[in-house]
């Protein structure tokens, strides 16, 4: 089976690093749990705020390692990774379904992409 070199190890994570926190000014929410700031459109998390968040965030980093486990893991000839330079990277307004995709040089998203698929659908990119 032509199986992938292995990639190098994920980066350590640590839900608890607000010194890497770069954003000028954070607001804290009455409720302890995250900031705001006017820079970003979503909410800010850290792992030092209240509960729970510090969980909530250790359970993402730890579903984010599983997922890069996972797809590292995956051999190239693999039936589901078929999917091999599509459109030569340029894949603004494409529909993407289930499965693995990969490319050999940079990729350009020039408008919206789509994601068909259900629930238990898989899609790696």
């Amino acid at each position: 089976t032509d199986v992938a070199p292995p990639p190098p190890p994920p980066p350590q994570h640590h839900p608890r690093a607000l010194q890497y926190v770069t954003l000028p000014v954070l607001t804290m929410d009455a409720s302890g749990e995250f900031a705001t700031t006017t820079q970003c459109d979503s909410p800010v998390f850290v792992g030092t705020y209240a509960p729970p968040t510090p969980a909530m965030l250790t359970d993402a980093l730890s579903d984010m390692d599983s997922a890069y486990a996972d797809a590292s893991g995956r051999s190239i000839s693999d039936p589901t990774s078929a999917f091999y330079e599509v459109l030569g990277g340029n894949i603004g307004g494409h529909t993407f379904t289930a499965g693995v995709y990969r490319w050999s040089s940079a990729v350009a998203i020039t408008s919206d992409i789509y994601i068909r698929g259900g629930g238990g659908d898989l899609f790696i990119f």
